[in-house]
């Protein structure tokens, strides 16, 4: 029971720690595309799925990296 509870919290805190890695990317991502200007969609939509498609190509990129 206590590995368990052990492995809970253990997974509890690596699911935070990659929830705060995705905010703090987020936040410097905007940030820098708001200072350079950055490219421009044609209309929201197609920014925002490009954001985020951007947000999930980082991840994948990191998390190839560090299974290597």
């Amino acid at each position: 029971m206590e590995i368990m509870l052990d492995q809970i919290i253990k997974n509890c805190l690596d699911q935070m720690q990659e929830f705060v890695n995705g905010v703090i990317f987020l936040i410097s991502f905007l940030a820098l595309r708001r200072r350079t200007g950055g490219f421009h969609m044609k209309t929201f939509k197609a920014c925002y799925v490009a954001t985020i498609g951007t947000f999930i190509g980082v991840l994948l990129v990191k998390n190839i990296m560090y299974t290597k």
